[in-house]
């Protein structure tokens, strides 16, 4: 089964929020969303939406935001 890591480091403890969106922007899975203690951090996503179904290959963006930290960044589901 297919899974794209997602690594991060929090150097003070922070609420983090982790979200995958398709190419329109609709949230596809919410992976985080809670304070986290610093530290490294990686995070699987496995290809699944919210309904814990299956998503199509294909490219997806990821959006870390935490209180001193945002970015987008893009990632490919190969199934």
């Amino acid at each position: 089964n297919p899974v794209t890591t997602i690594t991060f480091e929090l150097a003070k403890p922070e609420f983090v929020s982790l979200n995958v969106y398709d190419l329109n922007g609709n949230l596809i899975n919410n992976l985080i969303n809670r304070k986290e203690a610093s530290g490294q951090y990686n995070v699987s996503w496995n290809g699944l939406n919210n309904a814990k179904e299956n998503v199509a290959g294909g490219v997806y963006f990821y959006r870390i935001d935490t209180d001193s930290y945002s970015a987008t960044k893009k990632m490919i589901l190969l199934k």
